[in-house]
Formats: structure tokens, sequence, C-alpha cells
């Protein structure tokens, strides 16, 4: 099994400097994937949550993924570098598109490009998109993005976006551009990852439950005549770091809060059940200094060789 880590993104630690060093250790010590997800704003009242995501969100501050991503680019050379999730709605496809191509040119092909379709309301407000449109919108956005990417003159002409014949650039590293992470979990969003994506990516599952989900795709998958996708799974995760006297309070539930040697425990059963990747977020953890994000990829040494070796 693969493992990745959250980059140091969410909360008033998160930093250039921090990004760089937690990326580089990352990469050097044997992590597979570093992600980044998206967050456009806070919203003073409370909204209500989308199914499947919970509430109590701190997204307070949150540094942008794309600029996330890139800091990790340049200090890193083998970890695969995705998205978990952007949110389609606060893009338009030429746009993103082109994005993603330039972090995989200057990746030498490492990226992931997870979507989803977010839980903020005013996010959508903000951005001009209904939010009653999101799921048709976000089918026709994928398949835009995906024209963007084939070879030159792209023409396409959808339910909700166009892209006029013309030359998009730059070309991707990887053939047909990067994979896409299907961060959807209701029953129209499992056909969604199943009929577009290469990957599903849901979150905050138990391994057992994210397995047999995995096995619902891919029979829509099969019947639509595509391959069978592959399973990331992001967890959240409180790391009880070195010098604490009690472990770190999560923001968010279910998460995973234990030791070093707890996390190897619960990554090789999460391997044993037949996850392909798990990602661990700490960001809605109690970070409380720079230190507590630089110490992190060391915390998981024993995660990593858990996953890799079983």
């Amino acid at each position: 099994m693969r493992l990745g880590l959250c980059l140091p993104q969410i909360g008033r630690f998160a930093s250039g400097r921090v990004i760089r060093q937690f990326a580089a250790v990352a990469d050097g010590i044997g992590v597979d994937s570093l992600w980044a997800q998206e967050h456009l704003l806070q919203a003073d009242a409370p909204e209500p949550a989308q199914p499947g995501w919970p509430g109590g969100m701190g997204y307070r501050s949150v540094l942008a993924p794309t600029e996330v991503l890139a800091y990790a680019v340049a200090a890193t050379t083998r970890a695969r570098l995705g998205t978990s999730v952007l949110v389609s709605a606060y893009h338009q496809p030429v746009e993103l598109a082109q994005r993603m191509a330039t972090l995989d040119v200057l990746s030498g092909g490492r990226v992931i490009l997870g979507i989803g379709l977010g839980a903020s309301e005013g996010g959508y407000r903000a951005s001009g998109t209904p939010w009653e449109e999101r799921g048709a919108r976000c089918r026709d956005f994928i398949r835009a993005v995906r024209t963007c990417w084939g070879p030159n003159p792209v023409h396409y002409d959808g339910e909700f976006f166009t892209v006029p014949l013309c030359a998009t650039s730059p070309d991707p590293v990887q053939a047909g551009g990067p994979p896409i992470l299907g961060g959807f979990a209701s029953a129209p969003g499992v056909r969604r990852s199943a009929e577009l994506c290469d990957l599903w990516g849901p979150i905050g599952l138990e391994p057992a439950d994210a397995v047999a989900g995995l096995e619902a795709v891919n029979r829509i998958a099969t019947g639509l005549g595509r391959p069978p996708l592959e399973l990331v799974l992001r967890v959240f995760a409180s790391p009880w770091l070195p010098g604490r006297v009690e472990p770190s309070p999560p923001l968010l539930q279910p998460c995973w809060v234990g030791h070093a040697d707890d996390f190897a425990i619960r990554v090789g059963d999460a391997a044993a059940a037949g996850v392909d990747e798990l990602i661990l977020d700490t960001g809605f953890s109690d970070v409380r200094s720079e230190d507590d994000w630089l110490d992190q990829p060391e915390f998981f040494e024993p995660a990593i060789d858990a996953a890799h070796h079983g």
C-alpha cells in the first residue's frame, strides 16, 4: 500500500519554509504522495454540512492548493503530488487544465488532480456558481478538462462549458493528462467517479467501508466498459507527538489518534483491508508550532514501513 501525507496548509503555522522542509523530509524518507486541499472561504454563519462530510471544520486560515503544490514540487523528486480535493465550482476548465499541466511538467509527471463538489454554499455564491447545479456542472467540467489535455487543436461544447477550437499548453507529461481522483461519496457521485475518474477518494471512512464502497464504484465502471478505479482513502489524524503529555484534541471526527506505533498498526490494518493508498490528514489536529508540522514526517516513519511492508 502507498502512504501519503497532507502538506502543511491549514492554520497559522503553515508557511513556505515549513512546506518546503516538510515536503523534502517526507520525500526523502519514502512518503509516496503529498496532498493539498481547497477551501475558498469560511462563512461567519454556520453552513449545513454536505452529506458524508463531518461538520465543525477549522478552515480559518488556508493556503491556496496549487501554490502549495508548486512549493512542494520544487522540494521533492519522487513523491506524487495531488489535490484532495479541488472544488470544480471555483475554476474554469481551461484555466485549471493549464495549472495542473504546468505542475505536471515541473514535477516530471507526478501530479494527480482530485476533484470534488465541496461543502460550502458560501463558496459557490462567491464563485457565481449555482449550488443546485453542482453535480451536473462537475461532470461537464471533468470532461472539458480532459479535452484540454488532448492533442491540439482541442474543442469542447458541453452543457455548461465550451472550449473553442484552439491550442492549449503546456502538454502534460503524463499521457492523457494527470490521473483524476473523484472525491464524491453520494450515489450520483459514485456513478460520476466510475464514469469519469481514475481513482476514488473518499474521506473519513473506515478502511473496510471504503473498500466496500470501491467495489460498488467498480461494479458501475465495469458495466460502463471502464477499467477499475484504485482507492485513495484520506483519514483525519491527530498524532501524539513526542513531548506531548496528552494527545492532540482533533477538530474533526472520526479521527485516528495515537503514538507512532498506534498509527503503524492502523496503517497495516488498512493495507490488509485492501486500501491502495492511504492519506493521513493532520491539518485539523492541534498544531501548536512550526515544529509540530516539521516533526510529523519522521513521526510517521513506522507507518510508512507498515504501509510498504505490511
